[in-house]
């Protein structure tokens, strides 16, 4: 799981840039992150093969996603094209931020009691 170098946090959210050479290294999977908690920035690798496969959070790369109805939420005109052609509207509960996914939820993991 992504977080932060210094303080171990995984509450990171994206920098964008305008430099072309950073959005070259989003295309390629390495994106620029602020530490919320303690401000530490610095750029993290995106692949992680065990989690291609599944939705995430476009702002905070997060795992966690639950949904959203198009009944309490007035989706955009591209939001509403992509469920039309099959796509999951998705919301991140750590960063409150809605998106749609054509990729499946992951399951969340149980922790056996002991």
């Amino acid at each position: 799981m992504l977080g932060c170098s210094r303080c171990g946090s995984r509450a990171l959210r994206c920098i964008r840039s305008r430099r072309w050479s950073r959005r070259l290294l989003a295309w390629l999977g390495f994106e620029w992150v602020e530490c919320r908690d303690c401000g530490q920035r610095g750029m993290q690798s995106l692949w992680m093969f065990s989690q291609l496969g599944y939705a995430r959070c476009p702002e905070c790369f997060s795992l966690e996603l639950s949904s959203w109805s198009e009944r309490r939420v007035r989706p955009t005109w591209g939001q509403t094209l992509k469920i039309a052609l099959g796509g999951r509207p998705l919301r991140c509960p750590r960063c409150r931020r809605n998106f749609v996914s054509f990729r499946p939820v992951r399951k969340p993991v149980s922790v056996p009691r002991s």
